[in-house]
């Protein structure tokens, strides 16, 4: 029963990001019946998932953050009963601190990430972000800690950051000495 209800999340997520992506490759009656919202609302939070991660990569951040709201707005019935998963939650509003990151709302990114951290201890995405606002706001050694703890989580782009740092500082103290 759960795999069933997955494959038709994956199904639903799979055919709105073709759609975007190619232009119109549902047939007629199967869009109308998205257009009209005839979906259940587990199909309407993939969708809006999808959409966000779509407009993400289209870099249209404030578009993608309002469809990371209407995602957690449809949840929050689910999110009341526990019926989701935090890290789902912590996901989400991660996400939405990436977007509000890219606007150069530094600190909206750090609130979303805290409620993120919130919701999930562990959410490496959160810590990255939250870094990166905190050195943009002028707080470089919080923000340092906050980009240390995402690599130590196994966030690869801050993996490799502090990978590529301390090269660096590897080279500037051999200079130095």
């Amino acid at each position: 029963m759960k795999e069933d209800m997955f494959n038709k999340i994956i199904l639903t997520g799979l055919l709105f990001f073709s759609n975007a992506m190619i232009g119109t490759v549902l047939d007629r009656d199967t869009f109308e019946i998205y257009e009209n919202k005839i979906l259940k609302k587990h199909e309407q939070i993939a969708l809006e998932v999808v959409s966000a991660i779509y407009l993400l990569s289209q870099q249209k951040y404030e578009d993608m953050i309002k469809s990371i709201d209407q995602a957690i707005f449809l949840s929050s019935e689910k999110i009341n009963k526990g019926k989701i998963k935090n890290e789902f939650i912590a996901f989400l509003c991660a996400l939405r601190a990436k977007g509000n990151y890219l606007l150069g709302n530094y600190s909206t990114a750090i609130s979303d990430s805290d409620h993120a951290l919130y919701h999930d201890k562990n959410n490496a995405m959160a810590y990255y972000w939250r870094g990166y606002a905190y050195i943009r706001l002028g707080n470089v050694q919080t923000g340092r800690v906050c980009v240390k703890t995402s690599a130590s989580k196994g966030y690869i782009p801050a993996k490799e950051e502090v990978a590529a740092y301390s090269k660096i500082y590897e080279k500037v103290k051999i200079i130095e000495d």
